[in-house]
């Protein structure tokens, strides 16, 4: 595992999953995927190895590569920041057809108590007529 991260990006790395960690636990409190980002940022920046990078053939130690490396981050930053954004949308849309079903739930509960007492009066009116 040779190291392919340098100072300057280890900093950013270490500095960015500390802060993801921490709006991750407390901020959004359990937010997977922030808690996900961070570990990862802070894991691959304290290990000064990032597999990624590898894969992709990049190289961060020495300064190289460094301006693409943020680019890329801004733009996965950007991308998960959609995602979340897309997430908390379709989690409203749910959230709002469950309080839908709970009125009409409750709607028609009401109507059936409100039948059941109108039968029991008649009935008890009834009986105090035959009496």
């Amino acid at each position: 595992m040779e190291a392919n991260i340098g100072a300057q990006d280890k900093k950013i790395r270490i500095g960015a999953g500390i802060v993801l960690l921490l709006l991750g636990l407390f901020v959004f409190k359990g937010n997977l995927l922030l808690i996900i980002l961070g570990f990862v940022a802070l894991i691959t920046g304290l290990l000064n190895f990032c597999p990624a990078y590898k894969l992709l053939g990049m190289n961060t130690v020495g300064g190289t590569g460094l301006s693409e490396t943020l680019d890329s981050t801004k733009d996965a930053v950007n991308s998960a920041t959609e995602a979340m954004r897309e997430t908390a949308s379709d989690v409203a849309d749910k959230a709002g057809e469950v309080v839908e079903d709970a009125a009409d739930t409750v709607g028609d509960a009401a109507s059936n108590i409100k039948e059941a007492a109108s039968d029991a009066i008649d009935e008890a009116v009834d009986t105090i007529k035959k009496d």
